[in-house]
Formats: structure tokens, C-alpha cells, sequence
């Protein structure tokens, strides 16, 4: 019962500890693949594509990896930011290096939004311009920059009522075609609409720590995971104190 969520960051921490920060993304995908603990959607996609010979980056790519839209890297990618303080080239260095293990596209940018949020964390000091540096790092013409986007237009034309923001996003954005599971159920990871989940809760939170994280939470669909992004982002810019 351990969660994705929690010990593939501690896996790659462990591997940048042991091996160097220079390790290879060969190296880290070994230790990925063959971690003692459950995986679910890209990350067990990519675990199995390992397994089987097929390595990074080919193993997050959609054509081998149907869930490569998921939110798996950007569950897992708290740790980048926190290793690269303030130092954005190097979190997509890492990025770039673990997040193509088990996704690709707007899975992957997932990941380096989340990355990008941590490190710039540590010098911004509003949600509102941590968010602008961290989506200015993902390429313009994505489907997952222009969702993020929509976010903070809409946030900066209607301030005040987070719902009528979230109604906003199930309108355009909550579409799920990539997950093979998640297509058939009432839910949805994909990475897009989970992080502008985050974005709306760090935009509409107006920099409150609890109410950031609730409105984080009652966002619904990955409600664990993006409240702990809001908070953990939300403690860099704040400090330890």
C-alpha cells in the first residue's frame, strides 16, 4: 500500500544522493523500474516499458505509454524544485532527465510546472509571480501552457469566487482522453487540469496557507496530491518559520 506519490520522490532523491546530481537518466530509471512498491497508470506503464528493454525516453512516450498525459510526474516532481533552489535551468535539467521515464507531452510539463513552482518558490513572493515564472518555462503553443493560462486571464477578469473558475475549467478543460482507465470512470489525471487546479488554488487562496489548500481539496478530482503541491509551495515561499 505505499504511494507513487510519496516514494518515487524518495527514489530519485536517493539515487541524486548515492550516485550524483550528474546521474544518468539511465541510472535513475533502473532504480525507478525496479523499486519495491506499487505503481499505478504512467508509472507503472513506464515501469513495465523498462522492464521490457524499452528505455527513457521512449518509455514515458505516448506511442509506448498510454497514460503519458497523466499526472504521474507532477505527483512526483516536489523534490526537483527543492534540490534546485531558485535555480530553474537545473530543475528542467533534472526534469527533463526523470520525467521522461514515465510520461511525455503535457505529462511531462506537469512535472516541470511543479518543479518550476518549488524552485521559483524560493525568491518570488506572490502566488500570482511564482505561478507567471513557473509557466513561463513550458512551451507556449501546449495545450498544458494555455489551460494554465486560461487560469490566471479568467483569475485576473473575476478575482473573487474560485467556483465560477472552476466551472470555467470543467467546461473547456475536463475532457480526459488519454488515461485508458479514467476514460470510463468519473475521474480525471490528466496533468493539465489537475495543475490548473493548483494554479486556481494558489491564485484564489490570495496567499492564505489553509484556505489555499482547501479550496486545493474541494477542486476534487486528484484532491491529495494538488493540495499538497499548494502547500508545499506555498511553505517555500513562506520559510521554515
Amino acid at each position: 500500500g505505499l504511494f507513487d506519490d510519496i516514494y518515487n520522490d524518495c527514489t530519485f532523491v536517493e539515487a541524486f544522493d548515492e550516485l550524483g546530481l550528474d546521474c544518468s537518466q539511465e541510472e535513475l530509471a533502473k532504480r525507478f523500474a525496479f523499486a519495491d512498491y506499487h505503481l499505478a497508470h504512467a508509472n507503472q506503464a513506464g515501469r513495465y516499458n523498462i522492464r521490457q528493454g524499452i528505455m527513457p525516453p521512449a518509455s514515458g512516450h505516448w506511442l509506448n505509454n498510454p497514460h503519458a498525459d497523466d499526472l504521474d510526474f507532477q505527483i512526483e516532481a516536489d523534490f526537483i524544485g527543492l534540490m534546485a533552489p531558485a535555480m530553474l535551468p537545473e530543475a528542467l535539467d533534472i526534469a527533463s532527465r526523470v520525467g521522461h521515464i514515465m510520461n511525455s507531452g503535457d505529462g511531462f510539463y506537469g512535472g516541470a510546472f511543479v518543479a518550476a513552482l518549488y524552485s521559483s518558490a524560493f525568491y518570488e513572493k506572490s502566488p500570482e509571480a511564482i505561478l507567471k515564472t513557473a509557466i513561463s518555462v513550458i512551451p507556449e503553443e501546449s495545450t498544458f501552457h494555455q489551460c494554465i493560462q486560461d487560469v490566471i486571464n479568467f483569475h485576473s477578469l473575476h478575482p473573487d469566487n474560485w467556483k465560477d473558475c472552476w466551472y470555467f475549467l470543467q467546461e473547456k478543460w475536463n475532457c480526459d482522453v488519454g488515461c485508458p482507465k479514467g476514460v470510463f470512470l468519473n475521474f480525471n489525471i490528466d496533468a493539465k487540469l489537475n495543475s490548473a487546479f493548483v494554479a486556481l488554488a494558489m491564485l484564489y487562496g490570495k496567499g492564505d496557507f489553509t484556505n489555499s489548500v482547501d479550496i486545493a481539496t474541494r477542486c476534487g478530482q486528484d484532491s491529495d496530491c494538488n493540495p499538497s503541491t499548494v502547500g508545499g509551495v506555498l511553505g517555500v515561499m513562506y520559510g521554515y518559520d
